[in-house]
């Protein structure tokens, strides 16, 4: 066995030994958690049985007489001998605990060797791919080269899907802001005051409206760059058309539904619709990532397979 397999050979075998510590720490845990439990228990009847023996204890002779039937000493032994049932109970799971949170100790001991560890394994796995790639007749060269495009092309791609989850966001943060400052308004008009200060109200509304589209305007077309740089990547497309209805004739339904008292519901209404795209487009977004983080995995997985079967 050449040095270098014998090297691996080392890391393979520490790093079972450490999946062995980490399977059996979970255990140990447990087992310590039950077993507080159980020591918290013993330690209330030791408690309740050591009152016995002392109220026992305090109460005069003449006094046990007219209070007991039977042997008073006899009484008082049995409420120790309890009392004494109790603090072996109690110390035989204390003791046990004790050795668990010793092995506990050990096992967190090799566990937290594992980062250095793994850190020789990737060193040794990076040397190695080195070798096989700068080698041009090495059997499994192309296939290195193969994993690795695919790799890179998924790692830009999940660059992607994060600029656009955050472009989402930023719009949604936004769509509800404007959703709760709707919701703040009064729809309703009071006709008795006069023509100008109903003319005046509806301006001021109307260019609070346009303020309004021109930021949604603005932070759908950031996300919708976004989403086209995402090649084929989105298996379900946020639906635009409540964005463009909103865009394109908000304002005339913000003046002709005024009268009617039914320029914010139509407002709130499409704002809504559009958190409810936005959420689903956020949905999407973490599936993708997710799905792409999975794939990264298995090819790294088979990556280190090559690897390690190569002379």
């Amino acid at each position: 066995m050449t040095e270098r397999k014998q090297q691996l050979s080392a890391i393979r075998v520490k790093l079972e030994a450490i999946e062995k510590a980490e399977k059996r720490l979970v255990i140990v845990e447990h087992l310590i958690a039950d077993l507080l439990n159980d020591l918290a228990v013993r330690a209330s009847r030791m408690d309740e049985e050591y009152r016995d023996v002392e109220k026992l204890e305090k109460m005069s002779t003449a006094h046990l007489f007219h209070k007991i039937l039977g042997d008073i000493g006899t009484r008082i032994t049995k409420e120790k001998q309890e009392y004494l049932d109790a603090v072996l109970d109690y110390d035989d799971v204390a003791n046990k605990i004790r050795v668990l949170e010793y092995e506990k100790e050990l096992l967190v001991k090799k566990v937290v060797t594992k980062p250095e560890v793994m850190g020789y394994f990737e060193k040794y796995l990076e040397e190695k791919k080195i070798e096989i790639i700068a080698d041009p007749g090495h059997t499994f060269r192309n296939a290195l080269l193969n994993l690795d495009r695919k790799t890179q092309n998924l790692i830009s791609q999940k660059k992607l899907i994060t600029e656009a989850d955050v472009s989402a966001k930023k719009l949604i943060e936004y769509l509800f802001s404007v959703h709760e400052s709707l919701s703040k308004l009064d729809p309703w008009t009071d006709f008795t005051i006069t023509r100008d200060y109903i003319s005046y109200q509806r301006k001021k509304f109307f260019a609070g409206s346009r303020q309004v589209i021109s930021m949604i305007d603005y932070l759908m077309q950031e996300l919708d760059q976004d989403l086209k740089a995402i090649n084929e990547g989105l298996s379900a497309k946020v639906d635009y058309r409540p964005f463009t209805s909103f865009v394109a004739s908000i304002h005339q339904e913000v003046i002709s539904g005024w009268g009617s008292n039914t320029h914010l519901t139509r407002a709130i209404k499409c704002i809504d619709q559009n958190i409810a795209n936005i959420r689903d487009l956020i949905n999407s977004l973490k599936y993708l990532g997710e799905k792409a983080d999975r794939e990264i995995e298995v090819l790294e997985n088979e990556k280190k397979l090559y690897i390690e079967k190569a002379d």
